[in-house]
């Protein structure tokens, strides 16, 4: 089976990072951004996604332009596909289907393959 992740879990990969750089807890985070972790756990696993006002609001906490996070994961994606032969979930949350349940890509090693 082809392994698999979410757009979505990409950019929080990307947000997690820059959270990081800012020296913020994720607790600290979350709160400033006013999302429950159990959102967030449901986006970094693929079972959900980011809403428009989400995104907005975690790059806001984090003194980063929505436009500066989605191209990063534009490049991300692309070389994902391209050299990690990575399936990037279009149309479905993981959830949506038990084949890519199976397969999605587990934070730890998706962290390792965003940051390299």
């Amino acid at each position: 089976m082809k392994n698999a992740s979410t757009y979505s879990m990409i950019v929080a990969q990307i947000l997690s990072e820059k959270r990081d750089e800012a020296n913020m807890t994720q607790e600290e985070f979350l709160q400033q951004a006013g999302m429950p972790q159990s959102s967030w756990s449901r986006i970094t696993r693929g079972i959900s996604f980011f809403t428009l006002e989400e995104l907005r609001l975690v790059c806001k906490v984090l003194n980063s332009s929505v436009s500066e996070i989605i191209h990063k994961a534009d490049e991300i994606t692309e070389k994902l596909e391209k050299n990690d032969d990575i399936e990037i979930l279009e149309t479905k949350k993981a959830k949506d289907n038990e084949a890519v349940v199976k397969t999605i890509i587990a934070g730890a090693a998706l962290a390792f393959l965003v940051t390299r």
